[in-house]
């Protein structure tokens, strides 16, 4: 991956190739940047095989800290820095993890015996952890990339991404976003993501586009003012920006006329309400993204053109990736029959680290099992209806919280909802819902629209309007949340 930073180097050495609020680098201050700092990483050992945890909120010294873990040609993993401290230490004694960098003094987190504090840099700019128990792993020699993911466990998964897989991903994002120098794009998203990494800085950056990050706060008036001071025109998205932007009263003040395209990803929107965005903002082309990491991560795209005649559907494959949906038995299903969404192609990963069992129950003849259930149309368009492990039974039905959630979502009045059973035992459904308006006195019609919507054991027996619904850091809605009775509002 340090290629295309050299590359941009030789090529346009003198030309900004990263801005953060104040902070203008060059591809050769950047490049000289991490010559230096690899350097001293190799003095204390960092090579093929090396396991680097690199923990830092910051995204320049981000970008810095990964150019040089993968010019050592060691493994970055990167963690998050909020992390709570017996899961940090468990993680790092558990996958034997060689070293950690950071831009922070990391001494309380770092309670596990044999870390040692080295100082790599004059100004104390950043600090790396040895621990020299851990012996190099050969097995991990072509893996570029490892990134922790929830499980179903408390034990995160480490998925494991090689050069190859990056680079497929890589060219298969920047065909359809046909993304070039002459690019500005801006990155808002923390940069612990698969879809950060390969799915933005590493397209942007392979493409010797400019690009732009941000220490404030992410607000939509933030967004707006660098989109038209810096001339962005690749912004990239998650729905909770999104719905951000809808509801933002001062849009008329911009003139946003750099913006191209908003590539948005993590999560479905309502159909109307990329119907709206559209006509907010006419002249930029919403491309959304399904994926997953294990799948580098991109998996299928649409456009907006497409996204106005096709109503739900996540698009069709990238570049170089096939889809298909399988029943139970791992059979190809026809078109418009629901089943699991499996994914061939070189941007499938090489597996979970420590874990055989799970990377043979998930990748079975270098076919991804995704646990996403879905089907396709007739003209290859894909559509996801929900996950495998989220779906549950009642009276003897097995029910897709997602449907119901979707109907839910349909009503104009509702910001975001979560259905699931009572209990383990029980076979009653209750649906939990945020309001934009929570003065509306709106049960009784979501009860309604449920059972006009919906056979009769799939409508929730009870309905709680509540404050707020917890949130993972890509806007996705946490199922196994606790909702406490000072958070309810209202109920039926």
């Amino acid at each position: 991956m340090y290629t295309f930073l050299k590359n941009n180097a030789v090529l346009h050495g003198d030309d900004i190739g990263f801005v953060c609020d104040d902070i203008y680098l060059t591809y050769n201050m950047a490049c000289t940047n991490v010559e230096r700092l690899s350097a001293r990483l190799a003095e204390f050992g960092v090579q093929s095989g090396s396991k680097v945890a690199l923990i830092t909120e910051n995204a320049i010294n981000f970008i810095h800290c990964f150019m040089s873990i993968s010019k050592c040609k060691a493994v970055c993993m990167p963690m998050y820095l909020r992390t709570g401290v017996e899961k940090f230490n468990f993680l790092l004694k558990f996958y034997e993890i060689n070293y950690i960098l950071s831009d922070i003094a990391l001494d309380t987190m770092c309670k596990t015996e044999g870390y040692i504090e080295k100082v790599i840099s004059s100004d104390k700019q950043y600090y790396l952890y040895v621990n020299k128990r851990y012996g190099l792993d050969l097995s991990i020699k072509n893996i570029a990339l490892m990134l922790f993911s929830s499980g179903t466990t408390n034990m995160p998964k480490v998925i494991m991404l090689s050069k190859e897989n990056l680079l497929s991903n890589i060219e298969a994002i920047k065909k359809y976003l046909g993304i070039t120098r002459k690019d500005r794009v801006l990155i808002v998203k923390n940069m612990n993501h698969v879809s950060s990494i390969v799915g933005e800085y590493l397209v942007a950056l392979s493409s010797g586009s400019r690009i732009y990050f941000t220490t404030k706060l992410i607000r939509t008036k933030t967004i707006f003012d660098l989109v038209d001071c810096q001339k962005i025109s690749i912004l990239f998205a998650i729905p909770f920006i999104l719905d951000n932007i809808l509801n933002y009263r001062f849009v008329e003040k911009y003139t946003l006329n750099s913006l191209r395209i908003v590539n948005f990803y993590g999560g479905k929107m309502k159909h109307d309400k990329i119907m709206e965005l559209c006509k907010k903002l006419p002249g930029v082309n919403f491309i959304y993204s399904y994926g997953l990491t294990e799948a580098s991560p991109r998996v299928t795209y649409i456009t907006k053109d497409e996204l106005f005649e096709r109503g739900g559907s996540c698009g069709r494959a990238v570049d170089g990736v096939q889809v298909c949906i399988r029943d139970d038995e791992g059979n190809t299903v026809t078109n418009g029959i629901v089943g699991e969404i499996t994914v061939t192609g070189p941007n499938v990963m090489q597996g979970y680290y420590m874990n055989q069992e799970l990377t043979k129950k998930t990748v079975r003849n270098r076919v991804l099992h995704t646990n996403d259930l879905g089907y396709m149309d007739g003209d290859g368009y894909l559509y996801v209806i929900g996950r495998k492990d989220n779906m549950f039974i009642i009276a003897g039905k097995n029910v897709q919280p997602e449907e119901i959630e979707g109907v839910l979502n349909s009503d104009s009045n509702v910001t975001s909802c979560l259905v699931r059973k009572q209990s383990k035992d029980s076979e009653k459904i209750c649906a939990y819902v945020v309001l934009h308006d929570q003065k509306d006195d709106c049960i009784e019609r979501l009860y309604l629209l449920c059972k006009n919507h919906l056979e009769f054991y799939k409508i929730p027996n009870d309905i709680y309007i509540v404050k707020e619904l917890e949130k993972t850091v890509s806007g996705k809605i946490v199922r196994r949340q606790v909702i406490h009775p000072e958070n309810v509002l209202k109920h039926r």
